[in-house]
């Protein structure tokens, strides 16, 4: 098979952690890599993550200080190791099957007109099913969630790292989607998929901070709904360039890693800080209305 790095984010919910790895690691097969990405927890995962690591040369642990959010610790896993595909795997899903990620590679290396795969957790993504041209059964959507998706290089060369404009939790998965359709490449699921993979979080968690943190990012004025929005106005205009380079770069420090923010991104913060002044958004059931009529001329970035 060819190679694989699956990066996991953990923040703390140590007992969904243990669940996913003891159920991920006997399904690996060949030259998968897993890089995993501690964004500053403080129940213990660390120290059980570093002693997996310790003993299974596949993981690699990167602690980080303090919450990052996903983008940025998902895009830190990415860059650590290159590899024919990517897998970016939340931290509370459970494998099911030991041939999950053989099944999505095999149906990624064999339709070059897919360019994102993984299975449905989310029930409300519209699916239409298809036979590839490789006689492959394919349910195409309009989004893959990232809680269990598969990327190929050929892909990441194109649309780049998850956007890491969105907070610690946001639409960078949308974002991502957007970007694989407008390159012209078909996103969505495997079938039976929930006889594959199990979303525990979806059922059982219970961290309410972590999901008040995540309702304030989605909702932020900043981070939220409207910049996802102009965004994908950006995108589909040509304004903003479809492959996203990572927004803060790491940096060692006495304290551990940190993140310092790249210059070359400065022109777009004010772009969208300008957009998100001047441009009027209402939402009317499930319509969205952005007015642009005050704003007269954006330029290519």
């Amino acid at each position: 098979m060819p190679s694989v790095n699956i990066t996991i984010v953990t923040h703390n919910r140590l007992h969904l952690t243990r669940i996913c790895l003891e159920s991920l690691l006997p399904s690996l097969r060949g030259e998968v890599h897993v890089s995993i990405i501690d964004n500053g927890s403080s129940d213990g995962s660390l120290a059980y993550l570093q002693g997996l690591a310790a003993q299974d040369s596949r993981l690699t642990v990167t602690p980080l200080p303090r919450n990052m959010g996903v983008a940025i610790a998902a895009n830190l896993g990415w860059a650590l190791r290159e590899c024919d595909y990517y897998c970016k795997l939340d931290n509370d899903i459970e494998i099911l099957r030991p041939d999950w990620l053989e099944r999505i590679v095999d149906l990624l290396e064999h339709s070059p007109e897919v360019g994102m795969a993984g299975y449905c957790l989310l029930d409300w993504h519209a699916k239409t099913p298809l036979t590839l041209p490789s006689g492959r059964t394919f349910l195409q959507s309009h989004a893959c969630n990232g809680a269990c998706a598969v990327i190929p290089r050929r892909v990441h060369s194109a649309c780049g790292f998850w956007n890491e404009d969105y907070g610690r939790y946001g639409y960078e998965d949308l974002d991502y989607n957007n970007r694989v359709m407008l390159k012209g490449w078909r996103i969505g699921y495997l079938e039976e998929g929930e006889k594959t993979v199990r979303h525990l979080g979806f059922e059982q968690d219970v961290d309410a901070d972590r999901e008040a943190m995540k309702r304030q990012s989605l909702s932020s004025g900043f981070g939220g709904e409207k910049l996802y929005l102009l965004n994908k106005f950006l995108f589909e205009q040509g304004i903003r360039d479809l492959h996203v380079a990572r927004k803060y770069l790491p940096e060692n420090s006495e304290k551990g890693i940190r993140f310092r923010l790249q210059d070359a991104c400065r022109p777009l913060m004010h772009l969208q800080q300008r957009l998100l002044r001047e441009v009027p958004y209402s939402v009317d059931g499930d319509r969205v209305r952005l007015d642009f009529s005050r704003i007269q001329h954006l330029s290519k970035l």
